[in-house]
């Protein structure tokens, strides 16, 4: 039955189920749009502070704690895409020597030992004379141009300094992508796997391969489970998910990983091997030419 509606003088007859329909999918698409499940420009209104599209991870099960967890403490490391800087904070605590590397400085960088500011789509910067135990890229392939020329560029910086690498990713193989895909949606949102910055998707296989394929050994390979407490806050319900979980993804992380976690170690190429023996004749002629001065004196 049409609801007479007035707008002034004027009587709008508004069809009252569909109109109730309209309103109640609009609210589901704005909730999901929060939740980073859907996205549509029309709900994308809201203005972001510093640091609340890519929020710190620490204080639940993620990529980030996980990493925090594996540096030692007085660990020397580089951070290649900080971001916020929460991670490279946290590993300061731990009394690490931490160099970020961004496009701009985030609100926790301030504690670093020392930023670099660069585009890593344009090159990793020199860091001639530097010698770091870790380089982590978190985060941060998914948004590059060419991911496989960074991963060559990161396999000859890592083997020279003898750097172990940490990388995490989004995997595009999460279980919830694939139901997306067989109901025929594919859905970009503001964070999450489906990122609107994100212009490269990995699965656990084809990052594998991509490290592989740049001469870094794969030494450990770990899924992480989705960050409920940033979609239903930190609350009883998304402690008991995540722990579902992360009991699936020990059984399958390929499929039930929300997140791909990869450390490796560069293996030695031609140019290392060549700059190493440069070295160590150069070593051997300033050796050589100090004993000769001695004699003539």
């Amino acid at each position: 039955m049409p609801i007479q509606t007035y707008y002034g003088d004027e009587i709008c007859r508004v069809d009252g189920i569909k109109y109730a329909k309209d309103v109640l999918r609009a609210s589901i698409q704005a909730k999901l749009q929060k939740a980073n499940v859907f996205y549509d420009r029309r709900f994308d209104c809201a203005i972001e502070d510093a640091g609340t599209r890519y929020p710190s991870k620490l204080q639940f099960d993620s990529t980030h704690s996980n990493v925090v967890n594996m540096v030692p403490s007085g660990a020397k490391v580089l951070e290649l895409g900080s971001g916020i800087g929460a991670v490279g904070a946290a590993l300061k605590q731990k009394g690490c020597y931490v160099v970020g590397c961004d496009l701009e400085k985030g609100p926790y960088t301030q504690s670093f030992d020392r930023f670099e500011m660069a585009d890593l789509d344009a090159g990793i910067p020199d860091f001639a004379g530097e010698s770091f135990d870790y380089i982590l890229c978190l985060d941060v392939i998914e948004h590059l141009n060419k991911p496989e020329e960074f991963l060559d560029q990161l396999r000859a910086v890592a083997a020279q300094m003898g750097a172990e690498v940490i990388l995490t990713t989004a995997n595009i193989g999460f279980v919830a992508m694939r139901i997306s895909l067989l109901l025929g949606r594919f859905e970009y949102g503001k964070r999450g796997i489906l990122d609107l910055t994100h212009k490269r998707l990995f699965t656990f296989a084809t990052m594998r391969r991509a490290m592989e394929s740049a001469a870094l050994n794969v030494v450990e390979s770990k899924g992480v489970v989705l960050p409920l407490p940033l979609i239903l806050g930190d609350s009883p319900a998304s402690r008991m998910l995540m722990k579902f979980n992360r009991a699936l993804c020990g059984f399958w992380p390929s499929l039930f990983g929300f997140q791909i976690l990869l450390r490796a170690q560069a293996r030695t190429g031609l140019e290392t091997l060549l700059r190493a023996a440069e070295h160590t004749a150069a070593q051997k002629l300033s050796t050589g030419a100090s004993q000769i001065d001695g004699r003539a004196a």
